[in-house]
Order: structure tokens, then sequence, then C-alpha cells
């Protein structure tokens, strides 16, 4: 935990470089950075202490290129900051374990490393290039199943607590519901509906 407090002031720089919508305080990225004197380190001490409550997530709709809608999930800015001090924290860790050929959602790796990766296969004689995706694999990931892997690589309780948190933090539809997650980690998978104010 002390490591990802350490590096909430670099979150707080690529969460503001991304720029991106305000969340369900409304707050935007200006508005965070300008109080970030306060705020920081108030957030600082929430997390050391434990009493850090990740806030709602903001539903929207955004249309998908092939037809569709495709649900995308706000957090407020602050909790972005946390969420990016956590994975500048974890993907140290975890990166060189991936597989080499896998070109998801990693740093430095794209579908243009992926074609490039598929031309050398093709130069090299080979004649089939496979493309595998989980359909829908960020929705239906398994809240406890994730936490249990999680556990055998990172011993910070702290850390897990806050990590659990974010997972279940609820989700506030276009509608004004309010939604606690049942599964998955981009906030767009299976809810339990609640009230507006309670769930």
């Amino acid at each position: 935990m002390e490591e990802v407090i350490e590096r909430l002031n670099a979150a707080l720089e690529k969460v503001v470089a991304n720029k991106g919508a305000p969340g369900p305080d409304r707050q935007s990225v200006g508005d965070v950075r300008k109080h970030w004197p306060q705020l920081g380190p108030a957030l600082a001490s929430a997390l050391r202490d434990g009493t850090y409550q990740p806030g709602d997530i903001r539903r929207v709709w955004i249309p998908k290129s092939g037809g569709g809608e495709r649900g995308l999930g706000i957090p407020n800015v602050v909790d972005r900051v946390v969420q990016e001090a956590v994975r500048l924290v974890l993907e140290p860790l975890y990166e060189p374990t991936f597989h080499p050929s896998s070109h998801g959602f990693r740093p430095g790796r794209s579908c243009h490393t992926a074609l490039a990766e598929a031309r050398g296969y093709v130069g090299e004689g080979y004649h089939f290039v496979v493309d595998m995706d989980l359909s829908k694999f960020f929705d239906r990931v398994h809240h406890q199943r994730l936490m249990a892997r999680l556990a055998q690589r990172v011993s910070d309780r702290p850390l897990l607590v806050l990590i659990g948190r974010m997972l279940k933090a609820k989700v506030v539809m276009p509608d004004g519901v309010r939604v606690s997650t049942e599964e998955g980690c981009r906030k767009a998978a299976r809810y339990r509906r609640c009230s507006r104010t309670s769930c």
C-alpha cells in the first residue's frame, strides 16, 4: 500500500494527461488537479488507514463500430488516480509473466504489434494466423477467483482489500438507478438492481 501511496502524484499526472469525463461526483480532471494539494494528503491518509472507499461508477453507453452499444464505466477522477497508482505497482509484477504473443491491454502493445508479429510469421512461410479473443472476458471475471489469484503474489492485505472494494463499486445507470457488481471488472457485466440511494 505504501508503494501505491508513493505513486499517487505520478498517477495523477497520467490521469490528467488522459483527460476524460467526470464520474458521478461531477468533479473534472481540472477540479481534482486544482485541489490536489489538499486532496492528495487526505487521500494518502485514507489509503494508509484503510478508510478510503471508492465512489460509484457512472455508466454511459457508446456506439460500437459494428452496430449496437457498449457500456462504459466512468469512475470519479480521484478513484481513477487510485486505480492508476495500483496499476503502476502491480503491472511490473505481472507484465513479465504474460505470453509474448499476447497483445491486448498491455503497455507498448496493440493491434498494430499483433499485425506486425503476424506479418513476421507470414514472412517465415507460415500460411495461417489465428486470432483468439475471449468474448466479454472482462465482463465475466469472477471476483473471488481473481482475488485468490492476486493473493498468490500480493501479500499486502490492505492492498487486496482496496482492490476488492474497487471491484465492488456500485454503478449508476443513466436512469439514476444504482446497481451492485456481481462479477466482471469492466463494470459492464452482471448487476443486481438497487434503489437510487442504497443497495
